[in-house]
């Protein structure tokens, strides 16, 4: 299965992972013993915990440097699934949801600073040392679409938590769901009383399992409410280090932080006696009431029950305001098409926050392109905030809420995202198609958009319109074509009374000269072309200044590379032997935003429909709908940018034939399956997208001025290809 990559990543989440400290102190009672003793039983397992541990383990780095899931992260996999299926332990994989609003901020400087110095690397050719370094920066966050997406391939349960897996699975083993848990000891805190904290899969299949009641003991008797206290003392993601310990506080990869914490707790009584009047909070007048939140998070967590409601812990003791720590409540549907994995957390997470983050891609964004790009990008956020207010299901609060965009690059200025005067849906739901366009026989309308685009211009010929289709009638083919249709309005191809726009019918001219596994891709160069992404108008300016062709030619292969990075280039299941290449980096960040954006549009879209009532709802229809694929979530990395750059480089003054290009390039490219057919497909694209270039351009000169850039690539191209 292909590399996946995450659009969990730019949209700003962290990695949580909160009680370090405690982690280390149950190492210091556990007991081990055979994984065939959970036979014939139902293992729940922490996402965020598994995926830690293989990151850990792993002798190489299972998010690559180049931007994608390596292939021995799904090899991994298969092999633990198939040893838990030989001994018959059911796996049941709980992912965490939503993030708190109260955690703390990530600082996106930080994470940018490791990768310039894994970058510099790069720069300096020394492959295996980039390698490292990318390997160390590896989280969880890169990996959870990547496994989300296998699972539900190979019919896996999972399920996504309101918000943190670990109040999940608790609720989930009480109830009886599940026989045992695999979960970072956090669980111990939202009441479960045991843990299998390790899993050998390898040769000695061993456990390794740890006790509430031995942690506690560990801690010279503590009670629960303590224990809670303790942990919040020993500082996590959600509240610092209690200033009692410092200035010099135990490390905290160590028990001996945790100890401490529980005899400050211990000789107070209780955490609260411990700050309340303490001298030394002084200088931290805030952390009381940060404490009191943090506790009253875990405390009152909510999670899913059996009957599909959201219900706080201990509710009946829950006190009224302890919305302000986890924020208002959701509707009770967009909970449940989270945890079916329908909906992705990470746009309703900017909604809670109110801030839509980008941070660096995977080049450091340093890019001219790249930050012209998010720029431009400003019209599809104002949409997707817009889809989710004007859905009229939410809270008021939220239809009311204030949602800025923060760029690393930017510092700490923001923007708001402009609120529209009218929703844009109600432009969208005047129109439904009609069941005439199912019957072209394909199973997923994204590889039948050129038929889907072409029914809707015969629909729209005879100017009555859109028929409108009941929402109990609707397939899950249906749903998805509508959806598409709707991305395709809001981006302009299709206009306001239903017909095809002068960029929709270049769309249509682009469509025509690919195959129908470049449909997606090819739209997405033609979003890449509106978005000004590649365009060659910026290098144009320098050209005219370069003193050699090989300077002009440079300015047509960052065009094309931006493209080509569109595609996959298809790989064996091996580590990586090719060249690196920072431009092929920068190049492909500008696709995989595209493509992101794109998605989350998508999929504010998809949720528009249900919230509306515009799809029907029955729990065996969003279980077919969940398990659809998402068109723009990309399933590659960076690979035939950086292959089509070394192709471009090699051609060079077209003095060597292209048959020769492909042998070097098959020694340089060793892991690469077919680069000649995958070079085959970007040449297909670039054929789709100058086809588009030259339909819009007859109608209208204006609306892309830098044509004649694009003619001169184009004669370029001719002769290396």
């Amino acid at each position: 299965m292909p590399g996946i990559v995450s659009p969990s990543i730019s949209w700003g989440r962290t990695d949580v992972w909160t009680g370090v400290s405690l982690d280390y102190l149950c190492r210091d009672r556990s007991q081990t013993t055979s994984l065939e003793a959970l036979s014939s039983s139902i293992l729940g397992i922490e996402v965020d915990h598994y995926l830690r541990k293989l990151i850990q383990q792993s002798r190489s780095p299972l998010y690559t440097p180049w931007g994608g899931v390596a292939q021995s992260f799904f090899r991994i996999i298969s092999h633990d699934l198939s040893i838990l299926k030989q001994l018959n332990i059911k796996p049941f994989f709980v992912f965490t949801g939503l993030q708190i609003v109260s955690q703390h901020e990530a600082d996106p400087n930080l994470r940018l600073a490791a990768r310039t110095l894994a970058l510099s690397s790069l720069e300096r050719k020394r492959n295996e040392e980039t390698i490292q370094a990318f390997t160390a920066l590896t989280s969880t966050i890169e990996l959870v679409a990547a496994l989300k997406r296998y699972l539900q391939a190979e019919q896996v349960d999972f399920l996504v938590a309101p918000y943190f897996a670990a109040a999940q699975l608790t609720y989930m083993l009480k109830s009886g769901s599940v026989d045992s848990i695999y979960a970072a000891p956090d669980v111990f805190v939202h009441g479960a009383e045991r843990s299998i904290t390790d899993i050998s899969f390898e040769q000695n299949l061993r456990v390794t399992f740890c006790d509430k009641s031995a942690i506690l003991g560990l801690l010279q008797g503590i009670n629960e409410d303590q224990f809670l206290d303790a942990y919040l003392f020993a500082g996590n993601d959600f509240c610092p280090i209690v200033p009692i310990l410092e200035p010099n506080p135990p490390s905290e990869f160590s028990a001996f932080r945790m100890r401490a914490a529980a005899d400050v707790v211990r000789q107070n009584g209780t955490g609260y006696l411990a700050l309340h009047g303490n001298p030394v909070l002084e200088k931290r007048p805030n952390y009381l009431e940060q404490w009191l939140k943090a506790k009253a998070l875990f405390k009152f967590h909510p999670y899913l029950n059996l009957a599909g409601d959201v219900v706080l812990s201990k509710e009946d003791k829950a006190p009224s305001d302890v919305a302000r720590v986890i924020g208002a409540r959701l509707p009770r549907e967009v909970y449940y098409y989270i945890s079916r994995g329908l909906i992705e957390p990470q746009l309703i997470d900017t909604l809670l926050s109110g801030v839509w983050r980008e941070s660096p891609p995977l080049d450091g964004g340093d890019s001219r392109e790249y930050r012209r790009l998010l720029e431009e990008l400003d019209d599809i956020r104002v949409k997707c905030m817009d889809l989710l207010h004007g859905s009229k299901q939410l809270h008021h609060y939220y239809e009311k809420k204030v949602v800025v965009t923060k760029k690393w690059y930017r510092g700490n200025t923001s923007e708001a995202i402009e609120k529209l005067d009218s929703p844009v849906y109600n432009d969208l739901r005047t129109w439904q198609v009609t069941g005439s366009s199912e019957g072209t026989g394909k199973a997923h309308p994204d590889r039948d958009l050129r038929s889907l685009l072409k029914l809707w211009q015969e629909d729209s010929s005879d100017g009555k319109g859109k028929k409108l289709k009941e929402p109990q009638e609707a397939s899950v083919y249906a749903v998805q074509a509508n959806v598409l249709y709707r991305v395709l309005q809001l981006r302009g191809y299709i206009g306001a009374k239903q017909e095809l726009t002068s960029w929709g019918r270049a769309l249509v001219a682009a469509l025509d000269e690919v195959d129908d596994a470049l449909l997606i891709p090819t739209l997405c160069a033609i979003e890449m072309l509106k978005l000004r992404a590649i365009s060659p108008e910026d290098h144009a300016r320098d050209v005219r200044k370069m003193a050699s062709q090989a300077e002009s030619a440079e300015s047509n292969v960052k065009t094309l590379c931006s493209i080509a990075a569109l595609l996959p280039l298809k790989q064996n299941d091996a580590p990586w032997q090719g060249p690196l290449d920072r431009e092929a980096l920068a190049s492909f960040s500008l696709a995989q935003t595209t493509y992101r954006y794109l998605a989350g549009l998508y999929e504010m879209c998809q949720l528009a429909m249900l919230l509306r009532g515009d799809v029907r709802r029955s729990e065996d229809f969003i279980k077919d709908l969940s398990s659809a694929v998402n068109p723009f979530v990309i399933h590659h990395d960076a690979g035939l940018a950086i292959y089509s750059r070394r192709y471009f480089a090699l051609h060079g003054d077209n003095s060597t034939s292209t048959g020769t290009i492909y042998e070097q390039l098959k020694a340089a490219f060793p892991t690469s399956k077919n680069g000649a057919a995958d070079m085959g497909n970007f040449f297909k694209l670039w054929d789709g997208l100058y086809a588009a270039i030259n339909a819009v351009s007859m109608e209208d000169k204006s609306q892309l001025p830098e044509k004649g850039q694009f003619d001169l690539i184009q004669e370029w191209l001719s002769t290396r290809r």
